[in-house]
């Protein structure tokens, strides 16, 4: 049993694994993967004897690829138990048969790491993944070599002995069996023929044994099983796709030799172990080719190395035209991984598994010991998978090799997924609700004034749509409360302040537009502006940013965004939403110009009768406008630039909330009020033409001082005398006189006098007597003329 283990192990090295894998795992993996997930080599209890905590890698996953080659097996166990139980990582198996293809498949993601590989057997694989492309990553040798052979049973030599000393040539079989395990003893041909007349039939005659395809050199009769005929002995092998420098090596020393191959035996076939074994059991002689097997596991079976000609570079530098004429290379086994397993950043997860790859080696004495370890007889290998015993043995009796490899310095960052804060959110919505309410109030203010001249005149349905498109503005405010906006809470964002701009700003145009038709006179009959001609007017500037937003949606739609941002050991994930800025130039630009429209209107229109006129209002409007653009477009840029996504939506929010909020103020509460109160239209337009802004003069009659001022609705005049101390100690006496007359139209509307004395006699510092007489309902007095002086001597 243990020798079929051997001999079967031996052959699995020369089987083809095609680049499309991961692939499908035989038993042998299967059961490396069962035991390796179900059982923990070093436990916690283990770990802390040995003073190591193993870091939270969250998750963190490494697949390594799994071959049936024994020495790659249990290294790769090695490897990848040490990589979880004592690093923290998730270890994974992807199978494979051998490392045709390995390079290829590190590169497509199929496996992160191949812990034995055959690196200058795939030198041109090597060139193009390793040096050209940069994809894979040499992380150095594993400390152990190989080296493929032809082997024979020890007893071969007594066989040698024999047949010389039959012929009576007892120097020459002396000389035989002691050169047994160099290639020249093939050469003699009494060997040679002793070999060639072996008859195997019963061995093929096994209907499960089958040979799947040989080689015969030009000098050679094909291979007969019976040895009739044979005048070349036979090299057994397993697979001619892996050893393609075999017939060269059997051409170019001219060796008297065929070759057969069997099959490694994975398919369910008997194979080369089959066909080996059986002519081991007979003790018969046979040759056999085999990739590398330590000397010690040979040695329980009693198969020796034959020895060719020492290998060279310049002798397989020929290999391309056929010269390969001595021994297989010995082939230092290297370490092969994904770059993205290697970073060199620090906080990377992977880091300290780099450096672990880099330091991992094993001896060859370890490597050999182990594999020999594993040979228990076919059923413990290959059932209850021994090779996942003697590795975990050997990290257990190997610490003191290992804890130099391993380094767990990584600490998992905290991860936090931004939210919009609770105070941000409160002032958005605060403003918001604030502006909706005044947006709503004023609808109806406008609706139930409807009949005012005041409001009448201002086209009050474009006034209202008006309000309905800054109410949608400060509406879309809300939406950037949101913490993880989804696909629709986007498109809102984007679609929801263009279309709230374009329909305030073009219902303000179109009812300006109507003034400055009239009022210009570039219209015979003014009756052609109404609403619904007006209304078309509106709905086509609104149409065109509808177009563009369209057109931005099918070319690049807005959609959920992540951006992960590093800050020391913290990482934030911020969930925002994402779109082509290049189409929203094009609407803002749209937007201006329909802002600049506008204003140019209102500029014309500004000597419009006051009823109609809104030109102060919508100048005011204009200015809060591009204020807010002016301070708030670069603000939501730098924040954005910045990734600071709290500081941009909250920049957002308001400036969606606050200007609409002051500009429907700007515009209607200053009508509205005149409503509310009963102001008719010829009260406004008296308080306009006496030059209500502002005027103020200042008189001087005798010792006092007096002023007068003018505003809206009202007059004040007022005057103060002065009367300094007497040079007798009498007492200090300040009389100040005021009037405020309500005026329109020239006539007084009630009077208010106030006369007040302030008396402060020597030698009472800090004390006062003040007296205030108030009147009200005085005489009526000719108001646009009264004077200062008019006060100081009223009764």
């Amino acid at each position: 049993g243990r020798a079929a283990a051997i001999l079967l192990v031996a052959s699995l090295a020369t089987a083809q694994t095609p680049v499309e894998c991961p692939c499908a795992c035989d038993a042998l993996q299967n059961a490396t993967k069962q035991i390796f997930s179900s059982s923990t080599c070093l436990t916690t209890e283990i770990l802390e004897e040995l003073d190591l905590q193993k870091s939270d890698r969250e998750g963190t996953s490494l697949r390594f690829e799994i071959h049936t080659w024994p020495s790659h097996k249990i290294t790769t166990l090695v490897g990848a138990i040490l990589a979880r139980d004592v690093m923290g990582y998730t270890s994974e198996f992807t199978c494979a048969e051998s490392d045709v293809n390995g390079l290829a498949r590190i590169t497509n993601g199929a496996t992160d790491v191949s812990i034995e590989y055959q690196l200058e057997t795939y030198a041109a694989d090597a060139q193009k993944f390793v040096d050209t492309d940069l994809t894979v990553t040499d992380a150095g040798t594993i400390g152990y070599t190989i080296q493929g052979a032809f082997y024979v049973p020890q007893y071969q030599g007594s066989y040698y002995y024999a047949t010389l000393a039959a012929l009576g040539k007892l120097e020459l079989a002396e000389a035989l069996q002691a050169s047994v395990t160099w290639w020249t003893s093939l050469q003699n041909p009494y060997i040679i023929n002793m070999l060639a007349q072996q008859n195997d039939s019963s061995i093929v005659s096994n209907p499960y044994l089958t040979m799947k395809s040989n080689f015969t050199p030009p000098w050679c009769n094909p291979w007969n099983a019976t040895g009739v005929g044979n005048n070349c002995f036979d090299i057994k092998s397993a697979d001619s796709a892996l050893d393609p420098a075999l017939p060269q090596i059997i051409t170019n020393l001219k060796l008297n030799a065929t070759v057969s191959y069997w099959g490694t035996g994975l398919d369910g076939s008997p194979g080369l172990p089959y066909y080996s074994l059986t002519k081991l059991a007979r003790g018969e002689p046979f040759v056999m080719k085999s990739a590398y097997v330590p000397a010690r596991v040979f040695q329980l079976v009693a198969l020796l190395r034959v020895n060719l000609p020492p290998w060279s570079q310049a002798c397989y530098d020929t290999f391309a035209t056929g010269g390969v004429n001595c021994d297989y290379p010995i082939i230092s086994l290297r370490k092969m991984a994904s770059p993205a397993v290697l970073p060199t950043a620090n906080k990377d997860p992977y880091h300290d598994f780099g450096l672990f790859l880099r330091r991992f080696r094993i001896t060859q004495a370890e490597s050999d010991q182990m594999w020999v370890d594993s040979l228990g007889d076919i059923t413990t290998s290959i059932v209850n998978n021994q090779e996942y015993n003697v590795a975990c043995s050997w990290i257990k009796t190997n610490n003191a090799t290992w804890k130099p490899w391993v380094s767990n310095t990584y600490s998992a960052p905290t991860r936090v997924t931004w939210q919009f804060s609770n105070q941000s959110k409160a002032a958005i919505m605060t403003f918001a609700s604030i502006g909706l309410v005044t947006c709503a109030i004023l609808a109806v203010l406008i609706a139930t004034y409807r009949s005012h001249p005041l409001l009448k005149s201002i086209s009050r349905n474009f006034s209202v749509l008006s309000l309905l498109g800054f109410g949608m503005l400060i509406g879309s405010s809300l939406l950037f409360t949101v913490d993880d906006p989804n696909k629709s809470v986007c498109t809102g964002r984007l679609w929801m302040p263009p279309l709230a701009v374009a329909l305030a700003f073009s219902s303000l145009g179109a009812k300006t537009y109507r003034i400055y038709r009239i009022f210009t006179k570039t219209i015979e009959n003014p009756m052609l502006l109404t609403d619904c001609y007006l209304l078309q007017i509106t709905a086509l500037v609104v149409s065109g940013v509808l177009v563009l937003l369209i057109a931005q949606y099918i070319d690049n739609p807005p959609d959920a965004a992540t951006t992960i941002i590093e800050d020391g050991n913290t990482i934030t994930t911020y969930h925002h939403c994402r779109f082509d800025s290049s189409w929203y130039f094009g609407i803002v630009g749209l937007l201006a110009f329909i802002v600049l429209f506008i204003t140019k209107l209102a500029y014309d229109v500004r000597e419009a009768p006051l009823q109609f006129n809104e030109a102060r209002e919508l100048g005011m409007t204009l200015y809060t406008a591009v204020i807010a653009g002016i301070i708030g477009i670069p603000m939501i840029a730098f924040f954005e630039s910045r990734n600071e996504f709290n500081e941009l939506q909250v920049s957002i929010g308001l400036l969606a909330s606050l200007p609409p909020t002051i500009m429907v103020l700007i515009m209607y509460a200053g009508r509205t009020g005149y409503a509310i109160f009963g102001v008719t239209v010829a009260e406004v337009n008296e308080a306009a033409s006496r030059k209500i802004d502002y005027t103020e003069s200042k008189r001087t009659y005798g010792r006092g001082a007096a002023s007068h001022s003018v505003n809206r609705d009202r007059v004040t005049v007022s005057a103060v005398r002065v009367r300094t101390s007497l040079p007798d100690g009498s007492p200090d006496i300040t009389s100040s006189r005021s009037m405020r007359a309500k005026s329109v139209q020239g006539e007084s509307r009630g009077l208010a006098l106030s006369v007040g004395h302030s008396l402060r006699s020597p030698g009472t510092e800090g004390r006062s007597l003040n007296v205030t007489k108030s009147f009200d309902n005085a005489p009526r007095l000719d108001t646009d003329n009264l004077q200062p002086k008019d006060i100081l001597g009223l009764k």
